[in-house]
């Protein structure tokens, strides 16, 4: 069933799929989704590592790392990541 709720949904993650941060976004979303967290954790640092970025789209991937972050154990690492955004 599509609902308002789900075309939103669908809306938002288009946006945050567009250009180099949109293929960090994905690459967090199937790690995440696939259980695959050391892999994206390890991916996804290597990606942030060489790319720089602002607004709410490169914030949105570095929540993406915190989120690998806090699975990880790396606590301190989500909190800084978060409070630097």
């Amino acid at each position: 069933m599509h609902t308002a709720t789900h075309r939103i949904d669908c809306a938002g993650h288009a946006y945050f799929a567009n250009g180099d941060d949109g293929f960090a976004h994905d690459l967090a979303h199937r790690a995440l989704d696939e259980g695959r967290i050391e892999e994206g954790y390890v991916a996804l640092s290597a990606y942030l590592q060489d790319h720089d970025g602002e607004g709410c789209r490169w914030v949105h991937v570095h929540w993406h790392m915190a989120v690998f972050e806090i699975a990880m154990g790396e606590l301190d690492a989500a909190m800084q990541r978060m409070n630097e955004r």
